[in-house]
């Protein structure tokens, strides 16, 4: 099993998703570098999906330099870099993360400004399960409270979903997704049925993976 380091670019990117089908390894350290002309927000799209595959296969994954707001739900991935040449804009004041966040590169900021930044504030966050039930309800359209948890435990969602066992554990993210506006649900024939408000910037945050 090898080990690999990373340095963030959209072509390397697009490398080690292939490579990742083809050699065993057992960790990936992701390293968002000093100078770079990849968009944040694109080089995130990119390593959703490439963690998502990482832990389906079992290969640890440590990501350096990528502020917790591009890669909300991965939290646990991030490693934090301090650094003299890091800043935190003004924004990042709002942000729950503000002491621990290591910030961002000065250069990046004088590239591309602060306008991909998102501050974690709290009203836009949401639990794993949360973002599993959105994605699967952004797939199917809409379904019952049965399909959902059959879905959650599906290969296709089972490494979004944190451990939801029974349809109480449904019931829990679908009540907070409802307080929040972001999901509706109404009583048919088979139980309930859970659809999207896809209006709601939640939802269109999660669905171009650039969620606060």
């Amino acid at each position: 099993m090898q080990e690999k380091i990373v340095l963030v670019k959209e072509k390397e990117l697009d490398e080690i998703a292939t490579e990742l089908g083809k050699k065993k390894l057992s960790k990936i350290t992701f390293i968002f570098p000093k100078r770079s002309s990849a968009s944040l927000n694109r080089v995130a799209e990119k390593l959703h999906n490439i963690i998502d595959e990482c832990i389906f296969q079992n290969v640890d994954v440590v990501v350096e330099n990528i502020p917790y707001c591009f890669l909300v739900g991965y939290k646990r991935y991030i490693k934090e870099v301090e650094s003299d040449e890091k800043i935190k804009p003004e924004k990042c004041k709002e942000c729950k993360h503000y002491e621990k966040c290591s910030g961002i590169w000065k250069e990046y900021i004088e590239r591309y400004g602060d306008k991909e930044i998102m501050p974690i504030t709290g009203k836009y966050l949401i639990t794993d399960n949360e973002r599993c039930m959105i994605e699967i309800l952004l797939k199917v359209g809409q379904a019952t409270t049965k399909q959902l948890l059959e879905l959650k435990n599906s290969p296709e969602f089972k490494d979004i979903c944190a451990h939801c066992v029974g349809s109480d554990d449904v019931m829990l993210t679908g009540k907070n997704l409802i307080e929040k506006g972001v999901v509706v649900r109404e009583f048919g024939a088979s139980g309930y049925i859970w659809s999207l408000n896809k209006e709601h910037t939640l939802v269109k945050k999660v669905q171009g993976h650039g969620l606060e």
